[in-house]
């Protein structure tokens, strides 16, 4: 299954709620998980926008899943300014904090 189809999967479960409302609701994190480690690298723009904006709520988690969500992302191969334009264009939420603060040590580091 290619990444279009897994991510199309992923949106018809729906954004990752916070822990404790996943546990109130019955989300299907084992399923949500399972088809997130299907998706295959390299990733493109696109999918990794997606990625983003499936992301819970700022300061919220959801059983650390968000962290298997953050690492496909920073294996999308950019430039320094296309991948700010990637993290400029993804919908607020804990997944795009987190992303812009390692984005930012990056470049800090960067130019030590």
């Amino acid at each position: 299954m290619n990444n279009k189809k897994l991510l199309d999967r992923l949106y018809k479960i729906g954004k990752l709620p916070p822990a404790e409302i996943a546990d109130q609701t019955n989300f299907p994190l084992k399923e949500f998980d399972k088809i997130l480690q299907k998706i295959k690298l390299p990733i493109d723009f696109e999918t990794a926008l997606k990625l983003i904006n499936l992301s819970p709520q700022i300061g919220e988690g959801c059983h650390e899943v968000e962290w298997a969500i953050i690492s496909w992302v920073e294996n999308y191969q950019a430039t320094d300014e296309k991948y700010k334009e990637l993290l400029d264009k993804g919908d607020e939420g804990e997944i795009k904090k987190i992303l812009e603060k390692r984005f930012e040590n990056y470049l800090k580091n960067k130019t030590k």
